[in-house]
């Protein structure tokens, strides 16, 4: 039992030491932060302090179509065949899914690409909702320039 006390003695005295270093090394930073502080750029340290505490809502770019947000999206057809002649020919549709629940099929990439892309909004984020039975992420996003609110799914979103 004796044995036990001191190593138990010895133990307390050595975490003692180690926590006086600690302390030494972190007074050492205490000066160290305060002499870069007071050469320091008062006015960038300001910008940055303010910077940091007014962050607005998250925006990003939602594509649109005769006027209508385009909310999603889903490939129809994906058909590439060789002809006779050996030539390739890719046939490919898709369906976007638009803010007032309608339907609109595009064909060709490039049509998509480019209606998802070309004429555009920027929303910002209103909420973030969860399906507490699936998981599932949804945001509800208001239109800068109208003022619509859509809810949508993030991955539809640029």
């Amino acid at each position: 039992m004796e044995e036990e006390k001191k190593t138990t003695k010895e133990e307390v005295a050595e975490l003692k030491e180690q926590v006086a270093a600690l302390m030494a090394k972190d007074a050492k930073k205490d000066v160290m932060i305060s002499d870069l502080m007071s050469i320091a750029d008062k006015a960038r340290l300001a910008n940055l302090e303010q910077n940091k505490n007014k962050r607005g809502p998250n925006r990003y770019k939602i594509g649109k179509i005769d006027g209508k947000f385009i909310v999603g999206w889903s490939t129809v057809e994906d058909k590439v065949e060789q002809t006779a002649g050996g030539m390739w020919l890719i046939s490919q549709v898709y369906e976007l899914m638009l803010s007032d629940g309608s339907k609109k099929d595009i064909s060709g990439y490039t049509n998509f690409s480019n209606a998802r892309y070309n004429d555009y909004d920027v929303v910002e984020e209103v909420e973030r909702k969860v399906n507490s039975e699936t998981g599932e992420i949804s945001l509800v996003v208001r239109a800068l320039s109208t003022g619509e609110k859509i809810e949508m799914n993030p991955k539809f979103l640029n």
